[in-house]
């Protein structure tokens, strides 16, 4: 219930932060500022604190993923908008926090089976890690992380009975952090971390 009245509150992006000054939420520029309806948002910050805003990108119809960022007082796409090859489910959007480089993951629907892809911006466009629809089956409730480089991926597998697998990018290809579909029973809303 509480992730459809965020997913309602936040149709049309809206970034706010809190002064503790005034102790009051502020807007970070315009309100409503995507082109259109939005869902599956995924906010980071980087280490200067500049915001950058993942979303499901409903402007077209294609539902497609859109990154912006906050710079000069306004929202600016981050590469071309709606970028991914089609409709993109349970996005994260994380940032490596040594080298600044984004990294987005989400729920591929491209083939209409769904699948994890991870994308890399590369300073224009957003180049793919490995290949699309990586993993053996659907791949919601995604969350990436990145350390050093190396990206981490943990999602509900619905190949192994809904259960939680976590996978990691390395040598140009995705494997397997410890056994794949290793929770006691089917995992949503999942959290991913590194010390």
């Amino acid at each position: 219930m509480m992730n459809k009245i965020l997913r309602r509150i936040l149709s049309f992006p809206t970034l706010l932060i809190c002064s503790s000054v005034f102790g009051q939420w502020q807007n970070v520029g315009s309100p409503a500022f995507s082109a259109g309806q939005s869902s599956y948002t995924s906010l980071t910050v980087d280490k200067d604190g500049t915001p950058y805003l993942a979303f499901q990108d409903q402007s077209d119809g294609m539902n497609k993923i859109t990154v912006m960022k906050y710079s000069s007082g306004s929202w600016v796409n981050v590469g071309p908008a709606r970028f991914s090859f089609g409709e993109a489910d349970y996005i994260s959007l994380a940032i490596d926090s040594a080298s600044g480089t984004l990294y987005v993951a989400y729920d591929d629907q491209s083939n209409g089976n769904g699948g994890a892809t991870v994308r890399k911006f590369n300073g224009t466009n957003w180049d793919t890690l490995g290949t699309s629809d990586f993993t053996a089956s659907d791949a919601p409730y995604t969350t990436l992380i990145v350390k050093n480089g190396t990206p981490y991926l943990a999602f509900e597998d619905f190949n192994n009975s809904f259960k939680t697998t976590v996978m990691k990018y390395t040598n140009n290809a995705w494997s397997d952090v410890g056994t794949e579909g290793f929770s006691a029973g089917s995992a949503d809303y999942i959290s991913l971390a590194m010390d």
